[in-house]
């Protein structure tokens, strides 16, 4: 008996450690109220399309990061810092990264998963440059 409380205790301690951290969340978001909400099409006009990256890979980083997240990614600037700014690690779910490269496979039927590395990508800007890169390889 012992033991099965034992368990059920570390797997709620687990479990808290590896969902998001819904008040960082908050605070995010909170910050993030601040500035002007843009839909899809706006953010991509706005930061994106004069750049001349792919409609498709901004739609993906906006609307996957907003799911995995629970961020307004209207609010977000391109020069905002994953961590630092966003808190990538604390409101996503600890797996994120890996949902991300299943979702950019399933989307562009390209595998990124062995090649994808968070820690060389500073802010949301290098993380567009980053998949528009692998997706619309220089000809």
């Amino acid at each position: 008996m012992l033991r099965q409380i034992k368990h059920i205790f570390w797997t709620v301690r687990t479990y808290s450690d590896l969902s998001p951290d819904l008040y960082i969340r908050k605070q995010v978001n909170q910050v993030l109220c601040e500035r002007t909400n843009l839909s899809l099409d706006e953010w991509f006009k706005c930061f994106w399309k004069s750049r001349e990256i792919s409609f498709s890979v901004v739609s993906f980083v906006y609307i996957q990061l907003e799911k995995y997240s629970g961020l307004q990614m209207g609010r977000v600037l391109p020069g905002d810092r994953l961590e630092q700014d966003l808190q990538l690690t604390l409101v996503c779910w600890f797996d994120w990264n890996l949902y991300l490269c299943d979702d950019f496979f399933d989307e562009f039927g390209i595998d990124i998963g062995d090649r994808f590395d968070l820690q060389t990508m500073a802010t949301v800007e290098d993380l567009v440059l980053y998949l528009n890169g692998l997706s619309c390889p220089p000809s």
